[in-house]
């Protein structure tokens, strides 16, 4: 299947519920409430964050490439600007978390 439409045919036809995979290179590609409105069982985007980390990935390494170090600078000084902070390991993994599990959990 190509199209939105052709998806929303399908989901109509199949009798059951239906989980599409919508192809990432539909533009517009079609909203929850769409996939809601045309009968999807629920909505799933396998690539959704290899999508979006490989694009960042690209356009930093091809602003280092050209500029060197300052794209670090201008890296870190756009997190920090970020709504949702800068992201790190230790909050992303919710490390507090995980040393109070260590600490119940694990033998000293």
């Amino acid at each position: 299947m190509r199209s939105w439409e052709e998806i929303q045919e399908a989901i109509r036809l199949i009798p059951g519920p239906v989980v599409p995979l919508i192809p990432a290179h539909l533009s517009p590609y079609p909203s929850l409430q769409a996939q809601q409105q045309a009968g999807a069982a629920a909505a799933w985007f396998p690539a959704l964050t290899t999508m979006a980390g490989l694009q960042a990935n690209w356009d930093f390494l091809s602003d280092f490439q050209q500029r060197g170090t300052v794209a670090l600078d201008a890296l870190r000084a756009q997190a920090a600007q970020s709504p949702w902070g800068v992201a790190s390991n230790a909050r992303i993994l919710d490390e507090p978390r995980l040393r109070a599990m260590e600490e119940t959990y694990l033998p000293d």
